[in-house]
């Protein structure tokens, strides 16, 4: 795959989260091993419908967008994402700024307006 190109592999299978991941780390390690790609992987909810397979893969793009915003921040590389992870980060994301703010003065309050 060319530099730059972006591309989307689902896959949709029904595991453990433990089972999830393990299977996740070995994905990785195979690409890693065999391409020069970089892949992050978002892992949805489990869905039993068509319209619930379309809300897990949002999820999905949810979850490796918020993790790729996090790690990008903190200087690491994004990997792996799960969206129970993310579930409040993927609510705040989706609200307007002035509700997100409300709810950050409502949350924290008082230790806000504190100092370091």
């Amino acid at each position: 795959m060319p530099t730059g190109t972006r591309a989307r592999l689902v896959a949709f299978h029904r595991t453990s989260r433990a089972d999830s991941s393990e299977l996740c780390r070995s994905l990785l390690k195979a690409v890693d091993e065999r391409h020069e790609v970089v892949l992050r992987i978002g892992i949805g909810g489990v869905a039993d419908s068509v319209g619930g397979l379309q809300a897990s893969y949002q999820d999905v793009v949810a979850a490796a967008r918020l993790r790729s915003r996090e790690t990008i921040r903190a200087g690491w590389e994004p990997r792996i994402a799960h969206i129970t992870d993310y579930r409040m980060h993927h609510l705040l994301a989706a609200t307007d700024t002035r509700t997100r703010r409300r709810f950050a003065e409502a949350v924290l309050g008082e230790l806000r307006r504190q100092g370091d």
